[in-house]
């Protein structure tokens, strides 16, 4: 099934088998060829065989003396007769431009260019290329975006008042003052709720703490602050524009301790639809390798843009080669908003937290009889005057109600503003009931979501 690639928590004492070759790796390698057995001690025939020798040798001589001058002479011969072709070709085609003169070649000939790189005509090196490859290819865009992708780490303090390492991920730097987008499921878990320290590890080494700007449960993306500046901001690119089949790369932090680690592969599908832990979402499909820790991290079409950001794997034995992305304009679309409003502003809220009970282990944990989705906890004046803790929502709009995903769909077809039909269970008795949908904001209390979550 789809799931969101969580925080991974490092082993401290975990290692990785080191294949260096040789005996210890894969095994050795026999590269020595053909190699003659010495002669023994003779025949008794030595030295006349040596004298023989001595008469072959000095005809073989003679003959590649002869055959040596022979080819020098048609060889001076050739090249002259070339070289005034040659100049009669440039001499008729004024247009042809020849990049170095006679001189430079002489200077050549004697060694004095050895510094030089050999390109072709038209192809200038830049000093600050440092040989870097063509644009358009995989290296060229790891060079230009490996210092916009950066690592982070979570922690979480517990009843016990001490902190320990909870995860792992990814995160894209969007501005040069030090805003970074990520996962929301990165810097939050399910059961301490938002992170309270997080660290922010950039490409050259250099660690900062991080503060929460604002989050988005819906598309699952976060945007964190860290005080830095001169960064380096990824290019946004259209996501819109992506065709199934077109190369990509994705950077990452995969397990917590592998930071900008370079996989690629193709854009497999475009709007797949998708439900990870009861959000329906339309994601980018891609066969690069993605693992845990590479949440957040980013995915670049080969112009070097960030078109994605990596946030969910199909994870099931025998399954490979599923990772899911969220288009960056969907992205951007959301951003945007966090960082003018604080908030994505027109979402809808109806000011519960839900918990869904669905197996009877879970009810009988509970204390319920029915498995289904119960209120679990009200925002003060959302709603809270019709509807109360322990309340199993079983119908919305004449919609039956078992999850918080068939809640969520329903609610995404409405806006601020709307008073929605409802049936609820209370005290084993069906009760119609109007709740009206409201704007959901950073200051509510308790936003819609589910307790589990």
């Amino acid at each position: 099934m789809a799931e969101y690639i969580y925080n991974y928590t490092p082993d401290d004492n975990s290692d990785f088998d080191r294949n260096t070759g040789g005996v210890n790796g894969y095994g050795t390698f026999d590269s020595s060829g053909f190699s003659p057995t010495p002669p023994s001690g003779g025949n008794g025939n030595g030295k006349k065989r040596r004298g023989t020798y001595r008469v072959l040798a000095i005809i073989s001589a003679v003959l590649a003396f002869c055959l040596l001058v022979s080819a020098a002479a048609f060889g001076g011969y050739y090249i002259a007769s070339k070289q005034y072709d040659n100049t009669q070709n440039v001499n008729d085609d004024t247009k042809a431009e020849n990049p170095s003169n006679d001189k430079d070649s002489a200077d050549n000939k004697d060694g004095d260019n050895e510094n030089k790189p050999n390109t072709p005509t038209g192809i200038v090196l830049k000093p600050d290329s440092l040989g870097t490859k063509d644009k358009g290819t995989i290296a060229s865009v790891v060079a230009e975006v490996k210092d916009s992708v950066v690592e982070i780490t979570t922690e979480y303090a517990t009843k016990q008042s001490f902190f320990y390492t909870q995860g792992a991920g990814s995160g894209v730097i969007i501005s040069e003052d030090g805003y970074i987008i990520t996962n929301n499921h990165v810097i939050t878990d399910s059961n301490y709720g938002k992170a309270d320290r997080i660290t922010v590890r950039l490409n050259n080494g250099e660690e900062y703490k991080a503060t929460i700007f604002g989050t988005d449960t819906d598309i699952d993306i976060a945007i964190l602050k860290i005080d830095a500046k001169g960064l380096k901001p990824a290019v946004i690119g259209d996501s819109d524009y992506l065709a199934v089949g077109e190369e990509i790369v994705v950077i990452g932090n995969p397990l917590g301790e592998l930071g900008g680690t370079v996989t690629n592969g193709i854009i497999s599908a475009l709007d797949r639809e998708i439900t990870v832990e009861d959000e329906t979402m339309n994601l980018l499909q891609t066969n690069a390798a993605v693992n845990p820790g590479n949440s957040g991290g980013g995915m670049f079409n080969l112009a070097g843009e960030l078109v994605g950001i990596i946030n969910a794997k199909y994870s099931e034995t025998g399954v490979e080669g599923l990772g899911f992305a969220i288009p960056i304009n969907d992205v951007v679309n959301v951003a945007n908003q966090i960082l003018e409003y604080g908030y994505v502003k027109g979402r809808v809220s109806i000011g519960v937290t839900v918990i869904n009970i669905d197996n009877y282990y879970k009810a009988m944990q509970y204390r319920v009889n029915a498995l289904g989705l119960y209120v679990y906890d009200l925002t003060k004046g959302y709603n809270d005057d019709v509807l109360k803790p322990g309340d199993r929502i079983a119908i919305v709009e004449g919609t039956e109600i078992t999850s918080t995903a068939d809640l969520k769909a329903i609610l995404r077809k409405h806006k601020v503003g709307d008073i929605l039909d409802v049936t609820i269970v209370r005290d084993g008795k069906y009760k119609d009931v109007k709740i009206k949908c409201f704007e959901r904001q950073p200051s509510d209390d308790v936003e819609f979501g589910d307790a589990e979550n």
